[in-house]
């Protein structure tokens, strides 16, 4: 198995989700938080959480 892959699996069983998946719902997480915690405007809250731009922010809730 290449390094990578190894890497990969291992996130996987020990977090449950593959990184791409985990990062994505730990993005939505902390813009959930920011939404309901600050008084920053979505694209601002969507550049912090490390989305492109603020259409790729919205999608990513649906």
């Amino acid at each position: 198995m290449r390094p990578a892959c190894a890497a990969i699996y291992a996130f996987r069983i020990s977090v449950g989700a593959p990184p791409f998946r985990w990062l994505r719902a730990y993005r939505i997480e902390r813009a959930k938080h920011l939404l309901r915690h600050t008084q920053l405007s979505l694209a601002a809250i969507g550049q912090e959480c490390g989305f492109a731009d603020q259409s790729h922010f919205t999608r990513s809730f649906f």
